[in-house]
């Protein structure tokens, strides 16, 4: 009943705030801003998205020493899909659940390897985000708009801990965020100086190519914006997906995140929220073609164990 509750809660909050933003934008302006799309550019950004996928195989096969880089591969695509589309992010329980099928991997060492990633992901991010804050003030108009974004960062990170304490368990209700920091630094410690050195490396640029990925999109469907300031509208849509109340395929919660930088930096309301729906919708386009792709390709690792 709990579990139907957030799901419920959920949807709710995605339609209330796609209604919201479509009602500030007309279908003309989203239509327009799709239609219009640089296709060239846009498939620089697919080019960036595969191979930020690549990345990720490189790195999931290193942190959870897995042989076959086309196996870890269809298992990034799909994990990648599955974590896209389902809310409360439960798709990241695909990862442990195909590395016990697929390469008898225990679920809680499976589980263990992705705490880490997760959190030098978190801290890749983290980084970033304060070095783009530091080099956008050139491109906002005043102290005010730079200030408004700062403020924004952080008021987005103390409702993700407020609403995670809040779904939490009781009995873990004070300590869920603790503990994962906890966990993840119990885990790191067990690590090689390789393997640490090899996250270190690998994480932030998995993190500047998933930017470099939105920037291409974003410059392909005609907005001419900095590289910061996609910087920082991007983690704002991370952050966002983070809060667990976002509805299927993250829709609301991705677009609100762009759309703030965009409007602070000096865009047109109906021209960020077009932008921001559009480019979602490319995003969801590339996510399914590489779910596709690694569905064909365990198909055939299927075939091929028979």
């Amino acid at each position: 009943m709990k579990r139907l509750s957030k799901v419920i809660l959920g949807i709710t909050f995605s339609i209330i705030i796609t209604y919201f933003l479509l009602k500030n934008t007309s279908l003309n302006e989203l239509i327009k801003s799709i239609s219009e799309a640089n296709i060239g550019i846009i498939f620089l950004g697919f080019l960036a998205y595969l191979t930020l996928y690549l990345a990720r195989t490189i790195r999931f096969q290193k942190v959870s020493k897995i042989r076959s880089f086309k196996k870890t591969f269809s298992v990034v695509c799909i994990h990648n899909f599955l974590n896209n589309i389902i809310p409360f992010k439960v798709g990241e329980l695909s990862y442990p659940l195909m590395l016990k099928r697929r390469f008898k991997i225990p679920f809680s060492k499976a589980l263990a390897d992705l705490t880490i990633m997760r959190f030098f992901d978190l801290m890749s991010l983290g980084l970033i985000l304060v070095i783009a804050v530091l080099f956008s003030y050139q491109y906002f108009s005043n102290l005010l708009s730079y200030s408004l974004i700062s403020l924004a960062i952080l008021i987005l990170i103390f409702f993700i801990v407020f609403f995670l304490s809040k779904f939490s368990n009781k009995t873990s209700r004070k300590n869920k965020i603790l503990n994962f920091f906890l966990l993840a630094l119990s885990n790191l410690s067990k690590r090689s100086k390789k393997d640490i050195i090899f996250l270190t490396i690998s994480t932030p640029i998995i993190s500047l190519l998933m930017f470099l990925t939105a920037f291409s999109i974003i410059r392909g469907l005609g907005l001419d914006a900095p590289f910061s300031i996609i910087v920082i509208g991007g983690t704002l849509s991370i952050l966002a997906t983070l809060i667990p109340i976002q509805g299927p395929l993250n829709i609301g919660t991705t677009e609100i995140g762009y759309i703030f930088p965009f409007i602070v930096y000096g865009i047109a309301k109906e021209k960020a929220i077009a932008i921001s729906f559009s480019y979602h919708i490319f995003i969801l386009i590339f996510t399914l073609i590489l779910f596709l792709i690694g569905i064909s390709l365990s198909k055939s690792q299927n075939k091929e164990a028979l």
